[in-house]
């Protein structure tokens, strides 16, 4: 390579040497791109044996566990295969502890509300009836800085004419996204038969979100533009 030239030096030069001059670095200068290209390459050759395609299966690095074939590293031809259940933990159901409802809110003030009932004029409009023991349930009720146990009272009643023994009040709702027009629908039927949602929803295309019940399972496999969500409140039973 040729030694560098000052300012002065390169004023002092002729047209034809200074041609001279810029020639021989173009030929040095595409000299250097082309060792460039090779070293570039050369890397490149070197991260492929390193980390490309045959490192998994192969132990290309002495002292390193491969993330590609940890397995049979670490496979024990002599350890005996453990058993699922020894592996997975046992699902147990956990059974509610009678009274502990009455335990827990033994030590609230109470609050007896009116008796929830239903006039006598109303039932006689519907059907024959025939009262049942009244219903008492408790609600835990919070105001500032305080909490009130609600004792509920409900009347019971039973139709006495067997043409009202399984009727089902469903709520079917619109997604709490859907803002512009909420939907709340109120459907009376006469029974539990997964024909019912099924003939409701038959033109629905969407997600369906419900409870656990089984049916509804049914009913997404014969209706192909739905999809069962179920209840993500429901699905934490099964990890309680």
């Amino acid at each position: 390579m040729a030694g560098r030239h000052t300012l002065g030096e390169l004023n002092n030069l002729s047209r034809e040497e200074l041609i001279t001059i810029i020639l021989g670095m173009q030929g040095q200068l595409d000299a250097l791109n082309e060792n460039i290209e090779k070293l570039i390459e050369q890397v490149h050759m070197a991260n492929q044996y390193r980390f490309g395609r045959r490192t998994e299966t192969m132990e290309s690095i002495d002292g390193q566990l491969s993330f590609f074939d940890e397995a049979d590293a670490l496979y024990n031809p002599l350890v005996q295969e453990p058993d699922i259940d020894d592996v997975l933990p046992r699902k147990v159901k956990k059974k509610k502890a009678k009274g502990q409802r009455e335990e827990d809110l033994k030590d609230f003030p109470e609050d007896i509300i009116p008796t929830h009932t239903v006039s006598r004029e109303a039932l006689d409009a519907f059907y024959g009836e025939r009262q049942m023991p009244s219903e008492t349930y408790k609600r835990l009720r919070h105001e500032p800085e305080s909490w009130t146990v609600e004792v509920h009272t409900v009347d019971v009643f039973v139709g006495t004419d067997g043409e009202h023994q399984d009727e089902f009040m469903r709520v079917h709702r619109s997604g709490e996204f859907y803002t512009e027009r909420p939907i709340v629908v109120y459907e009376y039927q006469k029974g539990r038969n997964h024909e019912l949602p099924r003939v409701f929803y038959q033109d629905y295309e969407g997600i369906l979100v419900t409870d656990g019940l089984s049916w509804y399972h049914l009913i997404e496999k014969k209706l192909l533009g739905l999809t069962n969500a179920n209840c993500w409140v429901h699905a934490r039973r099964d990890y309680g």
